[in-house]
């Protein structure tokens, strides 16, 4: 396997191939001193890689698995694609060896906060959780660790579902849907499906989840066949997750349950609320009570933006490399 970029993400990718019987190559297209880092932890790996520029050692590869941000119209990828050489992303890869349930989040804003959130309920439910993706570790490099039984909450991003083949979550979630990256996407309408597509492996026992107030999700077209499960801020008969005389409510299979009051959640802001309630969404597939879950959104601190500071916040690491 040869493996594009020496991001977080990229060598956890090649030490995930390693450890499960694979022969990864790393390439690089910066100058080996600036990655100081990450070849310091594919020589402790035994990893080949070259730095300064792809050469066709990666044309000798069964595959590729490429970072997010290596665009598929790279030369390297071009002439890949062209010899037929197969083409995944980290999140692909990483689902491979993923043993317990995948909870995949996408959407233009709100993301990271509503992953961490979603996290955070799930380990008060008593589940084996790992937050992970764009937001903290990289896929790939908590992928063999999630147990049966356990849960990944990933967030993803439009760049890494460019890339999919089989990938196939228990739960997708698509927040809202605003232009952007349409450089790399070309038309708004590319960038929709490009985000449709993490739906599109799912079968009628898998959830996908969509916000009921977001004007592009309105006529949602994601080719899926996926049980679909829908979010709100006001009261709507359509929606499962939705607040109701000041009270967050859920509506599953007949059943509705108050889960808490809005004002005691701990993250404020409309847009949280509407975070807040797809989060709720994510969890009932899955019998979570309400009180557990009532306790991760009152005690949930929110996290600051990946990009502006790193931190920790809410045991989940974030680092700045989106």
């Amino acid at each position: 396997m040869g493996v594009l970029g020496m991001a977080r993400s990229g060598v956890a990718a090649a030490i995930m191939g390693r450890e499960h019987g694979g022969y990864p190559f790393v390439s690089d297209a910066a100058d080996a001193g600036k990655l100081a880092a990450p070849i310091k932890r594919l020589q402790a790996g035994g990893i080949p890689f070259e730095t300064g520029g792809h050469t066709d050692k990666l044309l000798s590869c069964d595959y590729l698995v490429i970072s997010p941000g290596v665009t598929l119209a790279a030369p390297i990828i071009v002439r890949a694609l062209d010899k037929g050489i197969p083409v995944f992303s980290e999140l692909e890869f990483a689902s491979w060896v993923c043993q317990g349930a995948i909870v995949a989040i996408t959407g233009t804003n709100g993301k990271t906060t509503t992953t961490a959130l979603t996290g955070e309920i799930f380990t008060a439910g008593g589940f084996t959780t790992f937050v992970c993706g764009n937001i903290g570790r990289a896929f790939t490099e908590v992928a063999s660790l999630v147990p049966y039984g356990g849960v990944a909450v990933v967030e993803v991003s439009s760049f890494q579902l460019e890339t999919i083949a089989d990938f196939k979550p228990r739960v997708s979630v698509i927040l809202n849907v605003t232009p952007d990256h349409l450089d790399r996407h070309g038309s708004m309408e590319n960038y929709k499906k490009t985000k449709y597509r993490i739906a599109e492996n799912q079968t009628a026992e898998d959830y996908y989840i969509i916000n009921l107030e977001d004007p592009e999700l309105a006529t949602d077209k994601a080719p899926t066949d996926a049980t679909r499960l829908h979010f709100s801020t006001r009261v709507n008969d359509n929606a499962n997750t939705f607040v109701r005389d000041g009270y967050l409510w859920t509506r599953f299979e007949g059943r509705e349950q108050q889960i808490i009051a809005c004002d005691e959640i701990g993250i404020v802001g409309p847009h949280n609320l509407q975070n807040a309630a797809a989060a709720v969404a994510c969890a009932l597939p899955f019998g979570l009570k309400p009180s557990a879950i009532a306790k991760a959104l009152a005690t949930f601190p929110g996290v600051e933006h990946r990009l502006e500071k790193a931190g920790t916040v809410a045991g989940v690491n974030f680092i700045n490399d989106s």
